[in-house]
């Protein structure tokens, strides 16, 4: 899809005026978690792209850090705020009207135009962490050289291609080329210049690691960079486009936009704030930029990101800290650990680690002319008087071709190393970021505007950016929004529920318009012994009365469950008895088994989870829609106990009591609390007790 004719943004009410992106206002409040201090901290780039070249940068200590939030207030409270004079005169406005709504339905790039334009709602003003890009009055059409760059042989890693660029801009070439503080790339395959370079370019790099003196000998690692034209990029018909001229309509911004980033990417980077850490990942919080086209101005987005990185340290505690935090297969740890960059630490050389061997430094063995034939582990306690502590630990291949296997516990972790496998560690991580990413929104504002103007280059002249003939604005866009009016929700009987000023409302009291039935319908309890968490069994005292209060909500809120549940129990074998089984495929079988004893075939399951085990979930949703055909929720079990006792005392009196003649003590453990209190009690409808009868001794019984 292009961008054609999206001057202004058609989202939502005329609380931005921007093309393509959010408004950028600062947000609500939300807690942050207490700081820790890191190790180094890491460097972070982004990728270019047309919706922002992601560059970040990161500062340590001062008011980013979350270990004091701060007091929420109003942002630049007292001073003046101005709208941008660009949509001051509602110049916008204009423009949105003129579009032809029967013509963007019949256009299949359009987006249809959004009703009531700037109307509804209360009108307000909206400081927004966006500045002003501005060229040069001496360069009204400013003319910017796309390049492609060939890399030959390919790298294959970023490492190598940074190292391989670092390499060329010190060449002779470079200089003579007219490329020094004249051009910015990726470190991969897209170069921007400021001028027209000479064609062919070629750059021959003699390749050498950092912590190796250099050049290197003849003969050596050789790259060739070929430099070949693309376009060339004029600026001025960008301005036309973004005040709305109709017959620029079909003009892509994305080009200029792209190059923007390229050259925002270039600007230097700085340190960030350390958020959560373990042995294998940490995150730190650092700022994103893009460029973006507004109404009659580019701009420069300004926000808070954060981002995973390595962990420094040694690879073997990495190692763990995955697999205990993923209960991850071999093949999952592979890949995560793949591309890492690494520093062998008996001889100080750096390497890359290209992937994990099913070896281990006692299993893998190999001839040499000192010792004979040997194990891994043998060599090194021979060659180098190290006895490994790890011998039965996967080896790391630091090659990819010749067989040279390394024992992971020699291998430390190099700091400044993005982590792009996020998702195969668990949420924990992400927990943290977005804790610490929520803040009030004076803090917010404080730290982009105090903190951040000078390393962006918003206070002074970058060379990056004066080469290119490009200023950014140091102040922040002010622009109209509106407060829209809340909705109206209506259940069944025109039931109108109260809506808060925070757009939430209660179910409490309300019914759908169409409730289901529910008749026939399973409990499932899983336990993995999680001692507290998971509920003890099918016949937890507990469990009938949080079942209790959930039918009583379901009925209160228009469905109709009339009858019991079936209660059943699955124990799990425990996941460390065997770590071979990564995906529970044990446990998944001991639900199945469990499921299938159970007559009749319930149409629906509600699974008492015992943990956020991922494996376990999975192996649930896989078994019950592929292979049972029946429907499931599962939720957990801590969550569920909290969410009955959160019951309003009215809501909780109206449930009715799952057994009401027995007490608590009794539902818990019938058997062992009767027998120990000498009482009587029938426990007859009970699910996995047996009626009985035991000898009254005390004259107590377990009625109520």
């Amino acid at each position: 899809m292009t961008n054609r004719g999206r001057v202004v943004d058609r989202g939502r009410g005329r609380a931005t005026a921007t093309a393509g992106g959010s408004p950028g206002g600062w947000g609500s409040e939300s807690p942050n978690p207490n700081r820790e201090r890191g190790g180094t901290p890491p460097s972070f780039r982004g990728d270019a792209g047309d919706r922002g070249g992601g560059r970040g940068f990161f500062i340590r200590g001062g008011p980013l850090s979350p270990r004091g939030r701060g007091h929420a207030s109003i942002f630049m409270h007292g001073q003046r705020a101005e709208i941008d004079p660009r949509i001051a005169d509602n110049s916008d406005k204009e423009v949105v009207a003129s579009f032809n709504p029967t013509r963007a339905l019949r256009d299949p790039d359009n987006q249809p135009l959004r009703p009531d334009f700037g109307t509804d709602g209360k009108e307000i003003k909206l400081r927004t962490n966006f500045f002003p890009v501005q060229f040069h009055q001496q360069t009204p059409s400013l003319k910017l050289y796309t390049y492609h760059v060939n890399i030959n042989p390919a790298p294959g890693y970023r490492a190598v291609n940074r190292r391989v660029y670092e390499l060329a801009e010190r060449s002779s070439e470079w200089g003579q080329a007219g490329m020094i503080g004249r051009v910015v790339h990726d470190n991969n395959a897209n170069l921007l210049s400021a001028s027209l370079l000479p064609q062919p370019l070629i750059i021959r790099v003699p390749y050498y690691n950092e912590d190796e003196s250099g050049p290197p000998r003849q003969g050596d690692k050789m790259f060739t960079l070929t430099i070949i034209f693309v376009q060339e990029l004029d600026t001025g018909p960008i301005a036309s486009y973004l005040a709305g001229q109709m017959q620029y309509r079909d003009y892509n911004p994305s080009p200029i936009v792209s190059a923007l980033n390229l050259i925002l990417k270039s600007l230097p980077q700085k340190l960030d704030i350390f958020v959560w850490r373990n042995p294998g990942v940490e995150a730190w919080k650092g700022i994103y930029t893009s460029a973006r086209p507004t109404y009659k101005q580019l701009m420069v987005n300004v926000d808070v990101c954060s981002a995973l990185f390595y962990t420094p340290g040694n690879l073997v505690h990495a190692m763990n800290a995955f697999c205990d935090a993923t209960f991850g297969p071999r093949t999952r740890i592979d890949s995560f650990f793949r591309g890492v960059r690494i520093e062998v630490t008996h001889f100080g050389y750096r390497k890359i680690v290209r992937k994990l061997v099913s070896f281990t430094a006692r299993t893998y063995s190999f001839d040499t002319p000192e010792y004979g034939h040997v194990t891994l582990e043998d060599y090194f306690r021979r060659k180098y008087n190290i006895r490994l502590q790890y011998p039965d630990l996967q080896l790391v291949d630091v090659d990819g071709k010749a067989e040279k296997y390394l024992p992971a516990e020699l291998c430390d972790i190099l700091p400044g190393q993005l982590c792009r496998r996020g998702p195969t560690i668990g949420k924990q991580p992400f927990v943290a970021m977005s804790a610490a990413a929520s803040r009030p929104p004076n803090i917010h504002g404080e730290t982009t505007v105090k903190q951040l103007r000078h390393q962006l280059g918003l206070d002074v002249i970058r060379p990056e950016l004066e080469s290119f003939g490009i200023t950014i604005g140091p102040d922040m866009a002010v622009i109209p929004g509106r407060i829209l009016s809340k909705p109206g929700i209506t259940y069944a009987s025109s039931t109108a529920v109260s809506i808060s000023d925070r757009a939430s409302w209660n179910l409490v009291g309300v019914k759908f318009a169409a409730g289901a039935r529910l008749d026939n319908w399973t409990v499932l309890v899983i336990k993995d012994g999680i001692s507290g968490a998971e509920f003890a069994s099918a016949s937890d005292g507990d469990l009938y009365e949080v079942m209790s209060a959930f039918r009583h909500m379901c009925n209160t809120s228009g469905m109709s469950v009339t009858a019991d549940p079936t209660y059943a129990t699955a124990q799990l074998p425990c996941k460390a008895a065997d770590p071979s089984d990564c995906m529970r495929r044990a446990a998944t079988q001991t639900i199945k088994d469990t499921l299938l004893n159970i007559k009749p075939k319930p149409a629906f399951i509600l699974v008492m989870l015992a943990n956020e085990d991922k494996a376990t979930y999975e192996g649930i949703k896989y078994l019950c829609d592929v292979h049972l055909d029946v429907a499931t929720v599962c939720v957990q079990s801590s969550k569920i106990r909290r969410s009955a006792e959160a019951l309003p005392e009215e809501e909780q009196r109206k449930a009715p009591r799952a057994y009401p003649h027995l007490s608590q003590q009794c539902l818990r453990d019938p058997i062992q609390h009767c027998q120990t209190s000498g009482t009587t009690a029938d426990h007859g409808g009970i699910p996995g007790i047996q009626p009985q009868r035991v000898v009254q001794a005390q004259g107590r019984h377990c009625h109520l």
